[in-house]
């Protein structure tokens, strides 16, 4: 069996023993939750921690689904018409999950934009690795934001494009790093000296992920300002 099959056995494998321990863990906190009666403080508690146990949960399926597309790109991708209050969803549960992730509550703020995300119309492209991709540029904007800023997403329409746009204010990145940062596990001097250590995959795999669905990720070097910004560049919406 080929070294890349064997990687994703093991890669199932283990997603497979975290959903179950999330699952299990998820039953005992229902249970508990049971047994404590009219404590509101605990009920209170204790759905945070359920809550917290979705949550990494679908952070196991967002893993899940790039490990997958390292090898299965054309049998994962699913084409359907998207609305734009799926996607809006879908980005209000990556922020969520930037949240959980994040080093303190304090560390970064996010805004979204739902009246723009709105005005770009239905989009047909896959709804799972379209999120997947802005999630990680949402990652990409939590680990290297500085403490206290703001993170935000907004969209824009175009003649045959509409455009979605991350903005935050953080460690600098330079022209000339425009186009490396979209290579496997390459990390700016900044970045590498930065408290939180990436692993460099993040934006290659959305820009994997982008041409994928027709679509392109869009880089800007910081500005005057100290705002960076990456985007996505959708098609105009056409089925088939």
């Amino acid at each position: 069996m080929a070294d890349s099959n064997v990687a994703q056995l093991l890669a199932e494998e283990f997603f497979h023993k975290v959903r179950s321990v999330l699952i299990s863990a998820e039953s005992r906190v229902q249970h508990m939750k049971d047994r404590v009666g009219n404590s509101e403080p605990l009920l209170r508690e204790l759905d945070h921690m359920r809550l917290d146990l979705r949550l990494v949960n679908t952070m196991v399926d967002r893993a899940r689904i790039q490990n997958r597309l390292l090898t299965e790109e054309e049998s994962l991708i699913r084409f359907t018409s998207v609305s734009t209050q799926e996607l809006i969803k879908g980005i209000e549960a990556s922020i969520k999950e930037m949240q959980f992730l994040a080093a303190h509550p304090n560390a970064v703020r996010y805004e979204l934009d739902r009246h723009s995300l709105g005005a770009i119309g239905n989009m047909w492209t896959d709804m799972r690795l379209l999120v997947v991709a802005i999630g990680n540029i949402l990652d990409n904007a939590r680990k290297y934001s500085f403490d206290g800023t703001v993170v935000r997403i907004r969209a824009s329409r175009h003649e045959r494009h509409a455009e979605i746009v991350v903005e935050n204010t953080g460690i600098r990145l330079d022209t000339e790093d425009v186009e490396l940062c979209r290579q496997e596990r390459w990390r700016s001097t900044l970045a590498q000296r930065h408290t939180d250590k990436g692993l460099g995959i993040g934006l290659w795999l959305t820009d994997r992920i982008l041409r994928s669905l027709n679509a392109e990720l869009l880089i800007w070097p910081t500005d005057m300002s100290g705002m960076t910004r990456f985007g996505i560049r959708l098609p105009e919406s056409r089925e088939g």
